[in-house]
This record gives structure tokens, sequence and C-alpha cells, in this order.
């Protein structure tokens, strides 16, 4: 990737990344494997939590006018994220509305086709991929998040859309 984390979130645009050359992460020391294996031991809590909350934000936002949420009910899945797709002309207003609200958001998913590393990736034919990924936002999850900032976000993003 051709700017460091830390990097990327400096700016308003910290999405916009190019991946130039294959890498790995080996970032895991002993101190963060043993922080880890006690972790574990709470990954149904932490995966339930994530699903309350991607229900709470997918109720929340279905009846949103241009607003598609995630079809899916959670069973067997264990989200990391939740993206909500808005109109292509709408995100960067939602991203600077939200960010005015103190609300972190993201855009997760840069299409292999627009990365120098991939130079014979696939180009033409990909007019879903390309609308899609003008559309996507990600909302703040992660585990255990309280309930006063979920409803944060959700009166953030209805908002918005009023």
């Amino acid at each position: 990737v051709d700017k460091e984390t830390t990097e990327r979130y400096k700016n308003k645009r910290a999405w916009e990344y190019d991946v130039l050359s294959q890498g790995y992460r080996y970032h895991m020391t002993n101190i963060l494997a043993s922080v880890g294996i006690s972790q574990i031991k709470r990954v149904v809590e932490f995966i339930d939590s994530r699903v309350r909350v991607c229900t709470a934000y997918t109720e929340a936002f279905s009846g949103l006018k241009g607003v598609i949420t995630p079809s899916t009910d959670y069973v067997g899945v264990s989200p990391f994220i939740y993206s909500l797709r808005v109109p292509e002309n709408l995100r960067a207003g939602l991203i600077e509305h939200l960010g005015g609200l103190g609300i972190d958001t993201g855009i997760h998913f840069i299409p292999v086709h627009e990365h120098t590393f991939y130079p014979n990736a696939r180009r033409g034919g990909m007019e879903v991929t390309d609308r899609v990924t003008k559309q996507v936002v990600t909302l703040p999850l992660h585990s255990n998040m309280r309930p006063d900032f979920v409803e944060r976000v959700i009166e953030g993003v209805t908002g918005y859309f009023s």
C-alpha cells in the first residue's frame, strides 16, 4: 500500500490508497498473541454485540429513500464492518455531515482493477462493481458499542436523509 495507515487517516480522504506490490502482515507479537487468546474467550459476546448494532442500523435505515442496507439476517455471520449504500451524489455530503457530528466513516473497498499492482485485472464489463464502490460507506462498528453511540450514528444518518 502506498500510504501507511496513520498517514491515510490524517486527511479527509483516508480511504484513498493504491496497492503497488505484494505485501504481508506479520505484526503479531507475543503480548498481542496473549491478548488475542484472552479475547477469544469472549468471541460470542463480541459477535452478538456487533450483530445487535448491525440489526439496529438496518432497521433504522431500511426506510430511507435511496439507501440500500445489507440484506442478511446475520445468522452465521461475524460482522466486522457495516456498509451502507447511498446515492453516489450524496455520499461525500453524508461523510462530511457525520464527520461534523464526530462520527467517523470509511470506504473500505477499492476495486482490485483500480490498483497499480493488478495491471492485468479485468477492466471492462464491471458496471455493478464500479457503481457500488461509488455508493458504499462504512459506519462505526465495534464490539460492545454503547447504545447512546449507536443511537448517535442512527440519528446522524437519518437526520441527513430527512
